[in-house]
């Protein structure tokens, strides 16, 4: 449950299963024999969402203030209980996770490569059971007229789910449920960020959701309002600028070009922060190069349904890590980005948390940002170190370790 340092994910929860040391990632059509003596077959627990619970957990490992939280949605399963089994042993409370007979519990096929990349196909299954109505929506309007399903009996009632995400210091959101539950939860935790700035809103735009129709896009749009934390990595990044300017492909182009063969990110991000009004910082994930930040403070608390036109102006500023050469090669990325926004969530909960009951929290600055942003990076490199998503996940004396290795640049 939630403590002065609390991170509260809502999302996915699958079951992985993993073919590692295929010599190459096959082509459409194509068949591959992983016969040599490096591949292996193995399960574990998986999706993005619980990914980033359990490096939070990992990240928290220790600290007396900081607690994770997880709600998601299961198949009344094996594997269901299997995973639900293992979070609580990484000491996150998953009290609040559905259970469902409508669908198995999601899964993921993962496969990767000599050179320690990755492809993933994923089956939802149980997570698109997560509903708004579970959350505690007070209309249902997650269900099309004369397509009404017979409800389930749910353990949990929406309005304990609901208090938890009002109650937490950092609310994290990705892409592998329904898009209307995700937003639902930026809705719900925008309007108390007007009026007591928190909780913090750090979403995860991933997967980026394929060739929208025009009324995803307006989605997207719509979750961009809410967002106080945009995570992308290069390919999303990519992605969500060409569908937000598309009205102005010229521009786009422009833009995007000048990030992918320039390394300039910041217009990027100033494109995306511009759709954001929330927004505190945009990261881009650079994957060996660390990851790139425009930040701005966040303006002073507002009942009203806009930031306050007078309020102080943003200070822009960019902030790269750059990491040194590893001494390690890379063994497998899967759930590195995962594992970036699970300990950048805990870093900034931790951060961020009062010293004592009753304390004003500290505010969140760019100093605070970067050293948070940093730790994320120095996790992240670590878990590709490593086979596997979740069993790659460093602790915390291996984050801070790590941590004084980093080199960081500012731009």
């Amino acid at each position: 449950m939630a403590t002065p340092g609390s991170v509260l994910v809502v999302g996915s929860c699958n079951t992985d299963y993993i073919l590692t040391g295929v010599p190459h990632l096959p082509r459409p059509g194509e068949t591959v024999l992983a016969d040599a003596p490096a591949a292996a077959f193995r399960t574990a627990q998986g999706g993005k969402s619980a990914n980033a619970a359990v490096a939070a957990a990992r990240a928290f490992l220790g600290h007396a203030l900081g607690s994770v939280s997880l709600i998601a949605c299961l198949g009344d399963d094996a594997q269901g209980a299997a995973s639900l089994e293992a979070y609580e042993d990484e000491g996150i409370y998953v009290g609040l996770c559905k259970r469902t007979r409508r669908a198995s519990s999601g899964v993921a096929v993962i496969l990767v490569g000599a050179d320690g990349e990755n492809t993933i196909v994923v089956l939802p299954g149980a997570n698109r059971e997560l509903r708004p109505r579970d959350l505690g929506a007070e209309t249902a309007t997650d269900t099309a007229p004369g397509q009404e399903e017979e409800e389930e009996e749910d353990a949990v009632d929406g309005e304990s789910r609901l208090q938890e995400i009002r109650s937490a210091s950092v609310v994290l959101l990705q892409l592998e449920i329904r898009l209307d539950t995700v937003q639902f939860v930026a809705e719900t935790v925008r309007q108390q960020w007007l009026s007591q700035r928190a909780p913090l809103l750090l979403l995860n735009m991933a997967p980026m959701p394929s060739a929208p129709a025009p009324d995803g896009i307006d989605s997207v749009r719509a979750l961009l309002r809410c967002v106080n934390l945009l995570v992308l990595n290069e390919v999303e990044c990519e992605q969500l600028c060409a569908m937000l300017l598309r009205a102005d492909a010229a521009h786009a182009t422009q833009v995007l070009a000048a990030a992918t063969q320039r390394d300039e990110w910041r217009a990027v991000c100033e494109a995306l922060m511009a759709q954001a009004p929330l927004a505190v910082a945009i990261v881009v994930t650079l994957g060996a190069h660390g990851a790139a930040c425009l930040f701005r403070p966040a303006p002073p608390p507002t009942s009203e349904a806009t930031p306050p036109e007078n309020s102080a102006p943003p200070v822009w500023m960019v902030q790269s890590v750059r990491l040194p050469e590893s001494l390690e090669s890379v063994v497998d990325t899967t759930g590195a980005g995962d594992c970036f926004c699970g300990v950048l969530a805990a870093a900034l909960a931790e951060a961020l948390a009062p010293a004592h009951e009753g304390d004003t929290a500290p505010a969140l600055t760019a100093e605070v940002f970067r050293d948070a942003m940093r730790l994320a990076c120095c996790a992240a490199t670590l878990s590709v170190t490593r086979s596997g998503a979740q069993p790659s996940f460093p602790k915390r004396d291996d984050i801070r370790h790590r941590q004084s290795r980093v080199a960081p640049r500012e731009r």
